[in-house]
C-alpha cells in the first residue's frame, strides 16, 4: 500500500511526531510505501528525509496517490482527504481537549482510532459514532531502541523531568523544590528546558527517577526508570505492579492525573522509590507494549478499508459554488480561489475555526 501519514508538525520529538514517525518507519519495513505530509516542517521532517521517505508540505507534490490516508490533526487530515477523495481516510484523535485533534466529520472519515479511552470518548461524543466501532491504537514503544538498563540503584541518584508541557510552570517548581529539599540532583529536558534529546533512548537509563506522562512515560519505563506520572493536569502515581494495567488503558496520560501537585506528594512518591518494581515494569513495557503487535492491528484494519469505498465520493457530486452541510461543519467550492473551504462552528457561530487550502485535483474534476 502507498500510505500518507499527515501530522500537524513535523519539527521536534512531539508525541505525536513520534507516534507518525515510529509508524512510517514499521510500516515500510513490512513492504508498505510511506509518505508524510504535515504544513510546518522542520527537524523530524529533515531526519525523515534522511531515512529516505518523502515528506512534504504541499500536497500537490506527492504525485501518485495514495491508497489510504492515516490522519492525525484535523487540518492536515482534511486537507489531505479532500486533496485525495478516493483514499480511504483513517483518523486517530491524540488529545481529549485539544482543538487540534476535533474529530474530523463522519462523512468524510472512513475510520476513526483513539490512542485511548478518553481520546475514544471524545470522537463518540462530537462525531455520535459508537465507541464499538473507534479503534484503540494505543502508544508503544520501539523496545529495540529503548532498552532496559543492567544494573538498578537501591536508592535513587538522578531524576529527570521529561515532558513536553509548556503550560505546567508551577508543577515544575514544585518538582524542583521537592528534589532539593532532600538532595537528589533534577535534570530536565522538553519545551520549558533546553528541548528533547536528539537520541533519549542512550539518555534515560542515567535516571533512576523521571517524571513525565504519555509516551514520554512509556520510553522511561522501558530503560528501567521510576516513573512517577506528572502533566499540565495535575499528577498521577508511580507506576506500579497494581496499576499499570488501568494506566495503560488511559495512556498513562491526562485521565491518570488526578492529584494536586504539591512538594509533600512529590516527597512521598520519591520516598516510595522501588528499584524492583521499576525492574518489572521494564520487563512489562517490553512484554506488552512494543511495536510488533500495534503494526499488526493498524496494518489489518488498513487493508480492511483499502476494500471499502472512500465517502468521499460525494465530493465528486458537489457543483461549484455549492454548500454542503453536516452537522457543525460547512464545505464550500470557491469558483474564484479554486480552494475548498472548510469550516466548523461551535455553539451560536462564537467560534469559526476556517481553514482554506488548495484543492486542485478536486477543483479540475468538478470543471470537466
Amino acid at each position: 500500500m502507498r500510505i500518507l501519514i499527515s501530522n500537524g508538525t513535523l519539527r521536534r520529538r512531539s508525541g505525536t511526531e513520534c507516534y507518525a514517525m515510529d509508524l512510517g518507519v514499521g510500516l515500510r519495513d513490512r513492504g508498505h510505501e510511506i509518505v508524510f505530509f504535515s504544513p510546518r516542517l522542520g527537524a523530524s521532517a529533515q531526519e525523515l528525509k534522511a531515512l529516505g521517505f518523502q515528506v512534504t508540505d504541499c500536497l500537490s507534490e506527492i504525485g501518485t496517490p495514495p491508497d489510504l490516508i492515516h490522519g492525525q490533526h484535523t487540518v492536515p487530515a482534511l486537507r489531505a482527504a479532500c486533496a485525495f477523495p478516493e483514499a480511504p481516510l483513517v483518523y486517530i484523535c491524540h488529545d481529549a481537549l485539544s482543538p487540534a485533534d476535533a474529530p474530523t466529520p463522519a462523512f468524510l472519515t472512513d475510520q476513526y482510532a483513539a490512542v485511548d479511552h478518553l481520546t475514544a470518548r471524545r470522537i463518540e461524543e462530537e462525531v455520535g459514532v459508537s465507541r464499538a466501532d473507534v479503534e484503540i491504537f494505543g502508544n508503544v514503544v520501539d523496545t529495540t531502541q529503548f532498552t532496559c538498563r543492567v544494573h538498578f540503584a537501591e536508592s535513587p541518584r538522578r531524576a529527570l523531568i521529561y515532558s513536553g508541557s509548556t503550560r505546567s510552570v508551577s508543577h515544575f517548581e514544585a518538582i524542583r523544590s521537592a528534589c532539593a529539599k532532600i538532595g537528589l540532583p533534577l535534570d530536565e529536558a522538553g519545551e520549558r528546558a533546553n528541548g528533547f534529546f536528539d537520541h533519549p533512548e542512550k539518555l534515560l537509563p542515567n535516571y533512576d527517577i523521571v517524571f513525565c506522562k504519555a509516551r514520554c512515560a512509556m520510553e522511561a519505563m522501558a530503560t528501567g526508570a521510576y516513573v512517577i506520572l506528572i502533566g499540565d493536569n495535575g499528577m498521577g502515581p508511580a507506576i506500579n505492579r497494581s496499576n499499570v494495567a488501568d494506566l495503560r488503558l488511559k495512556n498513562f496520560g491526562r485521565e491518570a492525573l488526578a492529584c494536586d501537585c504539591t512538594e509533600s506528594y512529590i516527597l512521598s512518591r520519591i520516598r516510595a522509590f522501588d528499584s524492583e518494581e521499576a525492574k518489572e515494569m521494564a520487563e512489562w513495557t517490553h512484554a506488552y507494549l512494543s511495536q510488533k503487535g500495534w503494526l499488526d492491528q493498524v496494518e489489518a484494519t488498513y487493508k480492511a478499508l483499502i476494500t471499502v469505498r472512500a465517502k468521499r465520493d460525494l465530493l465528486r457530486e458537489l457543483p461549484l459554488g455549492a454548500r454542503l452541510k453536516y452537522k457543525d461543519w460547512r464545505l464550500r467550492l470557491d469558483t474564484k480561489s479554486q480552494r475548498l473551504e472548510c469550516a466548523q462552528l461551535s455553539g451560536a457561530a462564537k467560534f469559526i475555526d476556517r481553514v482554506s487550502f488548495q484543492c486542485g485535483k478536486l477543483f479540475r474534476k468538478h470543471k470537466k
